[in-house]
């Protein structure tokens, strides 16, 4: 498999793995939380909250969730 095929597959798993975190949210969710949610799952707080810094903080707060919590694996 050259580069080119190799970096496609993994821009198509990307891709997949990003439709996976948006069916999962709420519907209602206006389109700015929905960007700013499925950047706290890829990421993390850390960045999410740099880029949306009221909104994640005030999310993550609602849910009662931790920085831990967003950055720690599900156990399978």
């Amino acid at each position: 498999m050259i580069g080119s095929q190799r970096a496609l597959m993994a821009l198509q798993m990307f891709e997949s793995a990003q439709q996976i975190v948006l069916s999962s949210l709420d519907p209602a969710l206006s389109e700015q939380d929905r960007r700013r949610e499925r950047c706290r799952r890829f990421y993390g707080d850390e960045l999410a909250c740099a880029i949306f810094p009221l909104e994640a903080t005030k999310q993550n707060q609602s849910h009662g969730e931790t920085k831990s919590d967003a950055i720690t694996p599900p156990a399978s």
